[in-house]
């Protein structure tokens, strides 16, 4: 979760990234992009969930769906492209259409 800027400490020097980046000679913390994506599931989707298989023409997109103890359907839509998109979501008895804006993570709450 936590390295430093030179991506350790690390025993085989194989440096990487990390959620969170700390500079030891600033003393400043970083987050990183992939600090708020991870923080950003456990935001809607809670405990015990059903994941529910999405289906998609489009690649581009990263889709994680599932189904809360409540009924709710939660649609978790990753746009990593530079170009925005429309989505349909079809819930199986409701069409809804949305907008995938470029560089984003969008959660539909249904």
């Amino acid at each position: 979760m936590v390295l430093d800027t030179m991506g350790g400490p690390n025993h085989v020097k194989n440096y990487c990234d990390a959620p969170i980046i700390v500079d030891t000679e600033k003393k400043e913390i970083f987050y990183q992009s992939s600090y708020y994506y991870i923080g950003h599931f456990p935001k809607f989707i809670k405990s015990e969930p059903k994941t529910i298989r999405p289906e998609t023409n489009d690649l581009r997109l990263e889709i994680l769906s599932a189904k809360t103890p409540d009924g709710k359907i939660i649609v978790v839509v990753m746009n990593k492209t530079e170009e925005d998109s429309d989505i349909l979501i079809n819930t199986g008895n409701t069409l809804y259409n949305a907008p995938s804006i470029k560089r984003s993570i969008e959660t539909f709450v249904i």
